[in-house]
């Protein structure tokens, strides 16, 4: 209590958590029955969405991962010490506060970065983070690019909104990952070096956290080798020829429709 914290047990979540949005399944299917393409980015999540929709046009595209030229120096802010990244959304669906007490466990530094986009969700986790755990807000694009190309892991426990598209950033940084079992993380290709785990279970984070922690630090070369294959077919041309190929296809089979 001097320390401003509580604890009782670990924390654990037991029932689901989904948005306040009682049509979103309702919505979801008229998005996909409207589209003429839906684009995944691989396996895992084609099977999502024809769980939803089995008549959905799907059609599979790479990760879009860009360049980032200018690079700000971060050892003010982080030390010299390896550390885990979090970036993302400041908020509850984003889970940071869970992210924070693993890492706790874990004992591995974790730096916190995002919008804060729910300022009492913010507050609550600046009373609660350990002292291991650095919270910013939304850095300039300069900060924010060497905080992702010094960070060991990059970690991403949300309960919806998963970002796969910052996970593929930080794997092309150079960071092994640690995601939600909710995000089809295991579509970005990093087999052993991506580490899925239960948003609503701290033990489980904080074990993915020190497994990941390990192997990234003990197996670089194999983990170099793995992250090379994946980044090579994320580049900018692969994500164009993969949509317009898309959109050719689509085309086509409307013009077939209306001939």
């Amino acid at each position: 209590m001097r320390q401003g914290r509580v604890s009782i047990n670990q924390i654990v979540a037991d029932g689901d958590f989904h948005p306040t949005q009682p049509r979103w399944r309702e919505e979801m299917l008229t998005a996909l029955a409207l589209a003429d393409v839906v684009f995944v980015l691989g396996s895992k999540e084609a099977e999502v969405v024809a769980q939803l929709d089995p008549h959905a046009r799907i059609a599979r595209c790479p990760m879009p991962v860009s360049s980032v030229e200018r690079v700000a120096p971060i050892d003010a802010l982080t030390g010299s010490l390896p550390f885990a990244l979090l970036h993302a959304p400041i908020e509850a669906t984003q889970n940071q506060l869970q992210a924070a007490r693993a890492a706790e466990l874990a004992n591995i530094p974790l730096v916190i970065a995002g919008p804060v986009a729910d300022a009492d969700y913010a507050a609550l986790l600046r009373a609660f983070a350990g002292d291991r755990v650095l919270i910013l807000g939304e850095p300039d694009e300069a900060t924010l690019e060497g905080l992702y190309r010094g960070a060991d892991l990059f970690v991403d426990v949300a309960w919806v909104s998963c970002g796969l598209a910052r996970a593929a950033r930080a794997v092309s940084r150079g960071a092994a990952l640690v995601l939600s079992d909710r995000a089809a993380g295991i579509d970005l290709g990093m087999g052993d070096f991506a580490r899925l785990v239960s948003p609503g279970d701290s033990q489980a984070i904080a074990r993915g956290l020190g497994d990941m922690w390990t192997v990234r630090q003990h197996e670089a070369e194999r983990f170099e080798a793995v992250r090379a294959a994946c980044v090579a077919g994320w580049g900018v041309l692969d994500v164009t020829t993969g949509i317009v190929g898309a959109y050719a296809q689509a085309l086509e089979k409307r013009n077939m429709a209306v001939s």
